[in-house]
């Protein structure tokens, strides 16, 4: 797993610990930094309630309850647009996806698929191998993001990432395409 990168708001305020999961459709970290006036107009629209006060007061996301449904109703509340859906784009809700770590019940031989039942998109698999142990799989292209698998985690293993997009995988992501 590669270190993420800081923006220069983490930098300067030093925090060095995991990426902010800002609301979908969120633009820049520094522009959302500079232009969000933190009023919470989009944690009030939140049907899950999964939009909470974080560091600095400003929003960011909390899948202690739920996963996002991408419901669009944070981006209509929001008087800055600093949560900003374009007409004609590829409406992708964000560049994030679910990461497991080490301390998967499944990757320890320990039997736990919380997260595969719960994934809608079927993005959680788990390969069968030998010796009957099955190997928990993310298939990157069908990950939403949605955080619908972290809360579900007994092991609290899961995260949701930012991770960056090459234009082919916009493009297929824009046709539904889910396998390379």
């Amino acid at each position: 797993m590669s270190t993420p990168a800081l923006s220069r708001h983490q930098l300067i305020r030093g925090n060095t610990s995991a990426t902010v999961v800002r609301p979908p459709w969120a633009v820049d970290e520094d522009s959302f930094i500079e232009d969000c006036t933190r009023c919470f107009s989009c944690a009030k629209a939140c049907p899950s309630h999964l939009i909470v006060k974080g560091m600095g007061g400003y929003p960011e996301l909390s899948f202690t309850r739920h996963g996002c449904d991408f419901c669009e109703a944070c981006v209509r509340a929001c008087p800055e647009s600093v949560l900003h859906i374009e007409e004609g784009a590829i409406n992708i809700p964000w560049q994030q996806q679910a990461v497991i770590s080490d301390a998967c019940f499944s990757r320890r031989g320990i039997i736990c698929r919380s997260c595969g039942e719960i994934c809608e998109s079927r993005a959680i698999r788990f390969k069968p191998s030998l010796g009957g142990r099955s190997q928990i799989e993310i298939e990157a292209a069908s990950c939403t993001g949605c955080g619908e698998c972290v809360h579900v985690c007994p092991a609290h293993a899961i995260e949701i990432e930012k991770i960056s997009l090459n234009p082919l995988s916009l493009n297929q992501l824009s046709r539904g395409e889910t396998h390379e």
